[in-house]
């Protein structure tokens, strides 16, 4: 936020179940759990402007959250080996009652891994925290052979939505 003007006061982490319903688009989800995320804060500071976000890896018909240990790490890695998988953000901004929220969706192509890579990023734990296993503003910027849509999204918000979104309910960035 502050590359693009935006100087948050905080950051708050929403504690919610983040598990997916039987049949759940990735979409729907990724808007579902920033919506909650925003509710669960909006409760603690009811004043302010919550911006909230949760981003969701989709490959070959599986949503790929935040591995929960190697193992699972390393299978997301053998799924988006030279694929294209899709990376959903779903984001809410909340000012009282005023509720405002949109899905960016952008296209990633992996390049075919080695078992070497694959090992290597494992062990980094580069993976940790992330959906899908991977970020592109880190060691998994080396696995991207392009990018359809915001590079932003797939980092975790795209900036290009939440401006606008920012600027509709009359907020400006610092010059």
């Amino acid at each position: 936020m502050k590359q693009v003007g935006y100087d948050p006061d905080m950051i708050v982490s929403a504690d919610i179940d983040e598990t997916p319903h039987k049949s759940e688009r990735p979409d729907d989800l990724a808007l579902r759990l920033a919506i909650s995320k925003a509710e669960v804060v909006a409760k603690q500071f009811p004043n302010d402007i919550i911006i909230a976000a949760d981003t969701v890896a989709y490959c070959r018909r599986k949503v790929m959250n935040k591995p929960e240990d190697a193992a699972e790490a390393a299978e997301f890695l053998k799924i988006l080996s030279g694929r294209r998988n899709r990376t959903y953000t779903g984001i809410c901004i909340r000012r009282g009652d005023k509720i405002m929220s949109r899905v960016c969706c952008t296209i990633v192509k992996f390049k075919r891994l080695s078992e070497e890579e694959a090992s290597e990023f494992v062990a980094s734990k580069a993976w940790e925290g992330k959906a899908g296993g991977y970020a592109i503003n880190g060691r998994g910027a080396t696995f991207i052979e392009y990018i359809n849509g915001s590079d932003s999204n797939v980092a975790g918000l795209p900036l290009h939505i939440v401006n606008n979104m920012l600027r509709s309910l009359g907020f400006k960035p610092k010059l």
